[in-house]
């Protein structure tokens, strides 16, 4: 494969910027770390792009690199207690009267039912921080981002065996 050049790799970037950071935001829940991640990743990947080789696409490469710096981030922070789903439902329904509000208003409100759709979206991203990190990433790359398990395996530089392991872990949980 000839070597690609940095307008054709600034090209590609630009075109799944936007799935890198929605896909790091996920596994952070900070839009601060999540941009600062997608910058890491380009210029990681851009001073290492002579080491790309094409045996993946440049798409999974760079989401091994943002993969990889993400995990750094998260490991250097707290991780949320498995009970932490619990612990959130008991806060939500200890107020019956908010509620009962909310509910009326996602079920009246075009808004509300957006803003209610895009909540559970950010539930999904708060419920996976409690699942190791593993079973995080490879949920969100098998589920959100549609990587097929032997992509998703390059991208965590780990088994098909043990992503099928984490997915099914990571799904029942």
């Amino acid at each position: 494969m000839p070597m690609m050049t940095l307008e054709l790799f600034n090209k590609e970037f630009e075109s799944i910027a936007g799935q890198l950071k929605s896909y790091l935001l996920r596994i952070t829940a900070s839009p601060a770390d999540a941009a600062d991640i997608v910058q890491d990743t380009y210029l990681k990947a851009s001073d290492k792009l002579h080491t790309f080789r094409g045996e993946s696409s440049l798409k999974t490469w760079l989401f091994t690199i943002a993969s990889n710096l993400a995990k750094d981030n998260v490991r250097a922070q707290k991780r949320w207690t498995e009970n932490v789903i619990d612990i959130t439902k008991a806060a939500a329904l200890s107020n019956k009267q908010f509620f009962r509000e909310a509910m009326t208003i996602r079920m009246t409100s075009t808004n509300g039912q957006y803003e209610a759709k895009e909540h559970i979206a950010f539930c999904f991203t708060c419920i996976s921080k409690s699942l190791p990190l593993e079973q995080q990433l490879c949920i969100f790359l098998k589920e959100v981002y549609a990587f097929k398990v032997s992509e998703i395996s390059t991208i965590l530089n780990t088994t098909e065996s043990m992503v099928k392991y984490y997915l099914h872990t990571g799904r029942s949980k």
